[in-house]
């Protein structure tokens, strides 16, 4: 068996949560986007880069290239109100310092 780089395992990774994504809400899929923007460098000096995955429908994603860290889900609630069920870390440093993992 083959073993995949990191970064395929990160295109895996985006493919799966864009499909979840686009596909997530309902009968109909939602057109989607993907954007990228930096979120700060590692004590170690890499780069750390935060994806943010959109679909029409409202519901976000966003997940970080170190470690594929999801950092929020906003999704609705039963009255259809939108907000963040992931419960993670405010800031890089933490996620550095305070992940179990």
């Amino acid at each position: 068996m083959a073993h995949r780089s990191t970064a395929d395992r990160r295109g895996v990774l985006a493919a799966s949560l864009c499909a979840a994504l686009v596909g997530g809400s309902g009968a109909t899929a939602a057109a989607g986007t993907v954007e990228s923007a930096p979120y700060g460098k590692t004590a170690g000096g890499q780069d750390v880069t935060v994806y943010t995955l959109r679909n029409d429908n409202g519901f976000i994603v966003k997940f970080l290239n170190y470690g594929g860290v999801i950092t929020e889900i906003d999704a609705p609630d039963r009255e259809g109100h939108f907000g963040n069920v992931v419960l993670g870390c405010k800031t890089l440093h933490d996620y550095e310092t305070e992940s179990p993992y």
